[in-house]
Formats: C-alpha cells, sequence, structure tokens
C-alpha cells in the first residue's frame, strides 16, 4: 500500500496481527457490550425490594474488573472473558437469598449486599478446594445433554425474570392493572429492538449486530421521549458528584458495621445454614456451567482447554469483586464464538483482543457517569463513545486500505470543505 508521506512505490507496513486483533475485539465487544448493559436487571433486580437503585455502572465495571483479573491469573487460553448471564444469574439469585433474610438481620441494602459477598467468597472456597482436591474432574465426564440442559434451564430463568419486569410495568402501585402511556411506549421500544435484533442476527450473523443496536436504541429512546413527552428516568444513572462516585462502593465497612458486630450472634448462626447452603449451590452449578463452556471452547478451537485454571481465576474474582458490588468473572463464550466463526482462531489474537473489549467498555463506563447529571446522559454516553472509541482503531484501518491516490482525494475534499466551515466559524462568531 502506498503512501503520502513516502516516495512513489514505497509501502507502509502495518502489522497484520493488529488489525486482527482490532477486528476481534470488536466482533467481542458488540456481544459484550450490550450483555453488561442488559445484566444490570437480572443480577441487580433484588435491590429495587430493598429500595435501592441499579448502577448500571457496576456491570461495566464487573466486565473491566473481572477481564483484567482473568487475564493477569491465565496464562493462556482462546477465550473472550467477562461475565456470564449464568454467573449473573447466580449473583442475583444469592442476593434475593440474602435480600430475605434482610429484616431478621435488621440489614439496610448495602448490608445485604455485604452478606452476598460473603455467600459467594464461601463459593469461592468451595470452587478453589474442588480444584485443589481434584474434584473437577467429575465435570469432564458429565453428558453433553446435562450441559445443555443447565443452559436451556438459565436462559428460561432469565427470560422469565425479564417477562415478570415487563408484567411488573402495567401494576399500578394499589395493585390493579394500569395502562400507563410509558408503559406501552416502553413494550413498543422493547418489542422494536427485539425485532431488530433477531431480523439483524440472521442477516448478518457474523457481524457484532448487537453492537450496532446500542445507537439504534438510544435513538428511539430519544425520539419517544420528544414527541410523547415521557421521561424516561428509568435509563438515568446516580448523580455523580466526584470522580470517586464513578468507582464502586467497598462493601466490606458495612458488612462488619451491620453484620459481624450487630450483637446477633444466635441470628446470625442460624442464617449461616441458609447462607451455607445457598453458596454450595453457587459453587456445584459454577463449576457444571463452565465445564460446559471449556467443553465448547475446545470444540471451537481445536485446543485442549485448561478447565481448572479458569475456575482459579473466577474463584478469586468471586472472592473479591462482589465485596465492590461486582459480579465474578469466567470465560464468555457467547463472546467468543463470533471470533471463531470469523475465522480468527489464533489463541494468541483472541487473548490480546480482551484488551480492546477492557478498553471499550472502560471508556462507556467513563463516558455514561461523566458530565453533569441528566436523563440524557445514556444517549450521550452512547454517542461520545462512538466519537472517542471508534476513532482508535481509523489508523490501523486507513495504513490497511488506503492507496496513495485514495489519501490524495480525500485530503482534497478536506480542502474544499474547510472554505465553507471557516466562513460558517466566522458567522457563528461574531453572532450576538
Amino acid at each position: 500500500m502506498s503512501s503520502v508521506l513516502l516516495p512513489q512505490g514505497d509501502t507502509l507496513i502495518v502489522p497484520p496481527s493488529a488489525i486482527r486483533v482490532l477486528q476481534a475485539g470488536f466482533l467481542a465487544l458488540g456481544t459484550v457490550m450490550p450483555q453488561a448493559l442488559a445484566l444490570v436487571g437480572i443480577a441487580y433486580a433484588p435491590l429495587l425490594l430493598l429500595g435501592l437503585q441499579p448502577n448500571p455502572l457496576w456491570c461495566l465495571w464487573s466486565v473491566v474488573a473481572g477481564g483484567l483479573v482473568m487475564l493477569m491469573f491465565t496464562r493462556h487460553g482462546g477465550v473472550i472473558y467477562g461475565v456470564r448471564p449464568s454467573a449473573a444469574l447466580l449473583y442475583g439469585a444469592t442476593l434475593a437469598t440474602c435480600a430475605q433474610l434482610a429484616p431478621t438481620l435488621q440489614l439496610s441494602a448495602l448490608g445485604v449486599m455485604g452478606l452476598t459477598a460473603a455467600c459467594l467468597s464461601l463459593s469461592a472456597l468451595v470452587i478453589w478446594l474442588a480444584v485443589r482436591t481434584g474434584i473437577t474432574a467429575f465435570a469432564r465426564y458429565l453428558p453433553i445433554p446435562v450441559a445443555k440442559g443447565l443452559s436451556l434451564g438459565f436462559g428460561l430463568v432469565i427470560i422469565w425474570i425479564q417477562v415478570k419486569s415487563v408484567w411488573g410495568w402495567f401494576i399500578a402501585d394499589n395493585g390493579r392493572f394500569a395502562f400507563s402511556t410509558p408503559a406501552l411506549a416502553a413494550c413498543v421500544l422493547l418489542v422494536l429492538m427485539v425485532w431488530l435484533a433477531l431480523l439483524w442476527r440472521r442477516e448478518h450473523p457474523h457481524k457484532p449486530y448487537l453492537l450496532a443496536l446500542l445507537p439504534v436504541a438510544a435513538l428511539c429512546v430519544g425520539v419517544l421521549e420528544s414527541a410523547t413527552d415521557i421521561p424516561f428516568a428509568w435509563i438515568g444513572f446516580p448523580p455523580i458528584a466526584a470522580w470517586t462516585d464513578l468507582l464502586p462502593p467497598s462493601l466490606l465497612p458495612g458488612f462488619v458495621a451491620e453484620v459481624l458486630q450487630a450483637g446477633r450472634p444466635a441470628v446470625l448462626a442460624t442464617s449461616f445454614t441458609v447462607l451455607a447452603a445457598q453458596a454450595l449451590f453457587v459453587a456445584f452449578t459454577f463449576i457444571v456451567d463452565s465445564a460446559g463452556n471449556a467443553a465448547a471452547t475446545e470444540h471451537l478451537s481445536g485446543q485442549r482447554y485448561d478447565f481448572n485454571q479458569e475456575l482459579r481465576a473466577s474463584a478469586l474474582s468471586m472472592a473479591v469483586l462482589p465485596w465492590f458490588c461486582l459480579l465474578p468473572a469466567s470465560s464468555n463464550l457467547a463472546a467468543s464464538k463470533p471470533l471463531y466463526d470469523n475465522a480468527r482462531r489464533s489463541v494468541r489474537t483472541v487473548r490480546y483482543s480482551n484488551w480492546v473489549v477492557a478498553i471499550g467498555v472502560l471508556l462507556m463506563a467513563l463516558q455514561f457517569g461523566t458530565g453533569g447529571h441528566s436523563d440524557h446522559r445514556f444517549i450521550l454516553g452512547l454517542y461520545g463513545w462512538r466519537a472517542y472509541f471508534l476513532y482508535a482503531p481509523l489508523a490501523f484501518l486507513v495504513g490497511a486500505q488506503f492507496r496513495r491516490a485514495d489519501t490524495v482525494l480525500f485530503f482534497k475534499l478536506l480542502l474544499w470543505l474547510a472554505v465553507p466551515i471557516a466562513v460558517l466559524v466566522a458567522v457563528q462568531f461574531f453572532s450576538p
């Protein structure tokens, strides 16, 4: 390829591996980003019963922090790391179990989340002991229908949660049906998004169609809000007064104050049996689900996958991240499969593409969180993410695709456009 910065005939060599990593990263991001935003309603739904509004930033931070933990404590593996829907569902189930103990233990919402973190830390200990003792070997011999049935069960539970959420839109405070305009508009938006997702999946199965759906959803929300004067406050984020508000809160001080120092050892001992049973359930289910993902990953890559190595890293994320309101991390098969479907089978390429995913999700979190508090922050965040992140790979794409004639033509168009833009800038500058 030619460049205007080099003599005619010379070429600017761009490493093909960098382009492959960027392409693979964008394919994975097309699944990870919408999935992370959707997990808010699955993992943190029980908080609504406690009077605490879930923060969508927590799911974005879960992807970033969890992905980095998995990269640091795994040596190899051609998978995209993140938060699986099954892990979010297990977190939500544990949170609901702890919420039932809140009246007995006299816990606040953050105290319940601290108790949830303690329960998941116990699950992490069980997973670590299972790896150390070799008990996880049983998962290798599970029949394939068992793993598929477990995944199907997770999917049905998630669908049921979403159906109950939509049903709740039409229930008024007095318990009767109320077909309000905001609820009907939200249903129209939901049906439109599902229809577009299914259509784009059928027409472009190997492209990040879910990522393209995000700005379309933001545009539809803006149009509905402008046309109907319906405030979509449910997509607003908590106010950000300082940069520390962007970070997830620590639950350890509240857990120590409300649980360990509350002076109710008998009640806590009684509740421990419930929490221990929940911890064992989470650990066993997580191991079986991870085994199914490992088998599917081996089928995709054609290479043996270190199942125990992933479990050790996942156990560490499960022991640490919930103490900051975050979800445990693991391999994400839904985000890894598009890479293999598009011939991105190099383990090194897939592993490096995790950094593209982490940077993209991190920028999304910063875009959503910074700036003044506004109900339109969700829409502005999507627009800002497009403006600031999608230009990052532009240098690689220009170097790989532009010829000398293309570059010269592009510069000529810019020079011609600069004339009317200069006039417009001058008029705007001197206007009252």
